[in-house]
């Protein structure tokens, strides 16, 4: 075999392997992350997520693709982008709680669905049950069954003299709804009068201190929701003050 024989051999077993690397290659995992709240609340957990994905050797634009929607805070627009983003069909969806999970499912029946956490998978409609869940979707629950009522019990105990209390909720979340039910039961017990008011969104939360600062209310509980996670500071700052005046 001579020099020519040789070369021309070698760019063939050289070019046999890459042609097949390109008739095998697939095109990227598409992931959907659905959010209700603005980007600012849950950059770290996609930040993390994309850390544990290239731990396990993925690469992002090579392996996986992202495809983020965020509700920015407004409930009512939110099982729209829920369907515009099962409509793309996506081989994986991220989530945060119950309410955009069950959202998601109402969508699609066979994508799965994964969220971070929630307060009650069965009435939220995400689970039939927690022995058989059924359905599309998986992710941690925290069992917070009772606890609105604890929360309760344990404010009247750090301040005694509380005797009226404005419950902060959103009216579609589901979790909350059973929640704020449970308060309410828990008022009576401790003789405490409980004013809900709703919050569906962000935007709203100033006007809804207003109104509670109307009511003359000792204190406030807000429901765990991720629409007010954008301004967590505003409650922890006008919280004491509000407090303090009306003990």
């Amino acid at each position: 075999m001579d020099r020519r024989d040789t070369v021309l051999a070698l760019l063939v077993l050289g070019a046999t392997p890459l042609t097949a690397h390109a008739q095998q290659a697939k095109p990227p995992r598409r992931i959907g992350f659905f959010v209700l709240t603005t980007a600012a609340p849950s950059a770290e957990w996609l930040a993390a997520f994309r850390v544990g994905m290239a731990d396990l050797r993925w690469v992002e634009g090579r392996d996986f693709v992202i495809d983020e929607r965020y509700g920015d805070g407004k409930s009512g627009a939110a099982p729209a982008l829920a369907a515009a983003l099962m409509a793309t069909q996506p081989d994986l969806v991220l989530t945060g709680a119950e309410q955009a999970a069950a959202m998601l499912m109402q969508k699609g029946k066979t994508i799965p669905v994964v969220f971070a956490i929630s307060k009650d998978l069965v009435t939220s409609g995400v689970a039939v049950s927690l022995a058989r869940p059924g359905g599309n979707a998986t992710g941690l629950t925290d069992l917070a069954h009772g606890l609105g009522a604890k929360r309760l019990q344990l404010l009247k105990e750090a301040f005694p003299r509380v005797a009226h209390v404005a419950l902060l909720f959103d009216p579609i979340d589901v979790g909350n709804l059973a929640q704020v039910k449970e308060i309410e039961e828990a008022a009576l017990r401790l003789r405490i009068r409980v004013s809900t008011i709703e919050l569906g969104q962000a935007a709203e939360i100033d006007r809804v201190f207003k109104r509670g600062a109307g009511l003359s209310a000792g204190s406030r509980l807000v429901r765990q929701r991720l629409v007010p996670v954008d301004r967590r500071r505003d409650h922890a700052c006008q919280g004491p003050r509000n407090l303090h005046q009306q003990l």
